[in-house]
């Protein structure tokens, strides 16, 4: 099942949940503002990753975060939609 880190405080994760439920994707949302265990897995796989490079750079967060099935992390909603659509 697709995993999804972000925070009920950001519109962008707040938009991605909306429309993943409209399209009937299933997936684990983990809210790091309120779950301290979300956040330290959010931060180990932030810290780990050259995907968020420029992320840290421009001071952002990097949320939402799509973890698919298949391992592959990304920022972008509209290839984790595509990506579960094929597998599907």
């Amino acid at each position: 099942m697709m995993k999804i880190y972000g925070s009920n405080v950001c519109p962008s994760t707040l938009k991605a949940i909306e429309e993943l439920k409209e399209k009937n994707i299933s997936f684990d949302y983990r809210d790091f503002c309120q779950d301290i265990k979300a956040l330290k897995e959010f931060v180990a796989i932030r810290d780990e990753n050259s995907l968020f490079d420029d992320v840290k750079d421009e001071k952002r967060i990097g949320i939402p975060c799509f973890i698919l099935d298949n391992g592959v992390i990304t920022l972008d909603k509209n290839y984790a939609i595509e990506e579960y659509m094929k597998n599907r």
